[in-house]
């Protein structure tokens, strides 16, 4: 596991990436929702549940109620969704690695509103104040940081051997990434 640096001044790349011991390595958890992608996610409110089917090229939206869950509605992604994660509106990050990309969908209707070119996009995340969108790339060694609303890139960083997942540190400066 390797940890990267998210706000500070962009340092020389070796001193970007620092490894972490297993021990070391706390767990992070918030009251506004997950703080990094999967391939099931749960939505902030815990109203509905988010499933990257890399199968079928599409995320299906859940709709969670006891003893009721039923598909609220389904929508096509670019190639191969590996991650999904909720952002703090009614919107859904997705991870698109066949297609090289990281997409914004609007929910429930699934309209793309933005979308990034990123190498073999695998792992999500977002800060906690919800503004930086951090990607994996497992085949590039990187870490990259988007926002969140423009896809626009802040950062990239060169971590260990194919990162696949990332969460951020509970003050948003750093990123862990598994690699």
């Amino acid at each position: 596991a390797a940890a990267i640096r998210l706000r500070a001044p962009a340092p020389a790349a070796s001193s970007a990436v620092r490894a972490v011991s297993p021990a070391a390595r706390p767990a992070f958890t918030a009251a506004g929702g997950n703080l990094s992608g999967s391939s099931l996610a749960l939505s902030p409110d815990e109203r509905h549940a988010a499933l990257a089917d890399g199968d079928n090229d599409q995320v299906v939206l859940v709709r969670l109620r006891p003893h009721e869950e039923s598909v609220a509605t389904s929508f096509m992604t670019g190639a191969g969704p590996a991650q999904v994660m909720f952002l703090a509106d009614d919107r859904v990050a997705v991870s698109e690695r066949v297609e090289g990309a990281v997409s914004i969908y609007a929910l429930p209707d699934g309209r793309r509103l933005v979308r990034a070119s990123v190498h073999d996009p695998y792992g999500l995340a977002r800060t906690p104040d919800g503004r930086t969108l951090v990607v994996t790339s497992a085949l590039s060694a990187t870490v990259t940081a988007l926002d969140v609303n423009t896809l626009a890139r802040r950062r990239v960083a060169r971590v260990g051997r194919e990162p696949r997942g990332v969460v951020v540190s509970p003050d948003g400066r750093r990123a862990l990434v598994a690699a």
